[in-house]
This record gives structure tokens, sequence and C-alpha cells, in this order.
């Protein structure tokens, strides 16, 4: 059998066409700086902010309020980091300690490497629940 010889690509898809698809790829990916699309359901409002994106452990602080605005205490929350396109979650459980007034904080927030991460925070007080998922790209 005979081994297929290499051809240059048509006119106007060689190189510059490549660059410029990555370019646009990354520039549709966002920045690495720790919020984009973001998904909310339920009975609660929940304020999710990363103090950093980047590979290994990163600090989430979590607001939960109803929906009118006043801030709820006594929230339980799970945090839970997934890379969705590689099929696995983080290596580390994020503990969640309450700060008072409605603040929370999450620790270790583990990315192991760098790519689109999707983070699921779960809250549940008595009969009131919410869950959002916000997606980030760590770099």
């Amino acid at each position: 059998m005979k081994a297929a010889k290499y051809r240059k690509p048509p006119s106007g898809l060689g190189r510059p066409w490549a660059v410029a698809f990555a370019f646009a790829a990354l520039i549709g990916c966002g920045a690495g700086d720790g919020g984009s699309t973001d998904i909310e359901s339920g009975d609660m409002r929940l304020t999710v902010q990363l103090a950093s994106v980047v590979v290994g452990q990163n600090r989430m602080m979590i607001e939960v309020a109803d929906l009118a605005g006043a801030m709820i205490e006594g929230v339980g929350l799970a945090v839970d980091p997934q890379m969705a396109t590689h099929g696995h979650g983080s290596t580390e459980v994020p503990l969640v300690s309450e700060r008072g007034g409605g603040h929370y904080e999450a620790f270790p927030v583990t990315f192991q490497m760098p790519g689109a991460w999707e983070i699921t925070v779960s809250a549940t007080a008595g009969a009131l629940s919410a869950k959002k998922t916000i997606h980030v790209t760590v770099r």
C-alpha cells in the first residue's frame, strides 16, 4: 500500500485560517475571569464569586437571600466543581463555612487542570431550596 502524500491546503485555508479560528474560539471561551453564564433556580437567590480562577485551590464567597432580598442565615450549602468535558469532578470536596449575615465561604474549590469547569452550588433552608451553576474557564 502506497503512503499518502502531503497536499497543500487549497488557497485561503492554510495557517492564517487556523490561527483566526483558534483566536475566535479563545474569545468565545472567555478570559478566565471567574464568571460567565449563570443558571439559577429555586426559592432563594444565590450570589457566587470566586476570589481567583487558577489551577489549584480557590476560595468562593456565597451570599444567600430570599427572593425579596433578605439575607438568610443557617443555610445548608454544597459546592460541586465538575469538568464536564472530561467527565470528572474535583480532587477535593469544598467545605462551606458560615460567616454570618447570609454570607458563606467555600474552600478549597480545587481545579486540578486548566479548561472549562462548571460549579454547582446547592442550598437548603427549611422548605426553601435553590441551585445555581456557574461556568468558568481555568487558565
